[in-house]
């Protein structure tokens, strides 16, 4: 009985992370990777210095704006995959909640993505 349990253990935990192997990349590339990219080809097509400001607004831009929007979009379409995989609620009663969590990053995405073209 024990060797069944620890069984089904390791098959949940693999699910698990593999479920979230997506989510942790898309999450790490929005965060840093883009950020820098879009700072960097900023620097060399515009001839700009390479300043915090320059970097702040790749930063707010992408890990801001794009991730926000996009997990705002995935919250109000499936509020069941934040309940779940990200904050491991099994009650189904978080839902509504969860999808007004994403209508307010939605917004905060916009925001932020607004500000790539007026930053004052």
């Amino acid at each position: 009985m024990n060797k069944n349990k620890s069984e089904n253990f390791q098959k949940l935990s693999t699910l698990k992370v593999k479920a979230n192997k997506f989510y942790i990349i898309s999450v790490c590339v929005l965060t840093f990777i883009l950020p820098a990219v879009g700072f960097i080809i900023e620097h060399f097509i515009s001839d700009s210095y390479l300043t915090f400001d320059l970097f702040g607004k790749w930063f707010i831009f992408s890990a801001v704006g794009l991730r926000l929007f996009l997990a705002g979009i995935k919250q109000v379409k499936n509020p069941e995959f934040t309940a779940k995989q990200i904050f491991h609620i099994d009650n189904s009663e978080s839902f509504p909640i969860l999808r007004e969590l994403g209508f307010a990053n939605i917004c905060f995405g916009l925001v932020a993505l607004i500000s790539m073209y007026k930053p004052n």
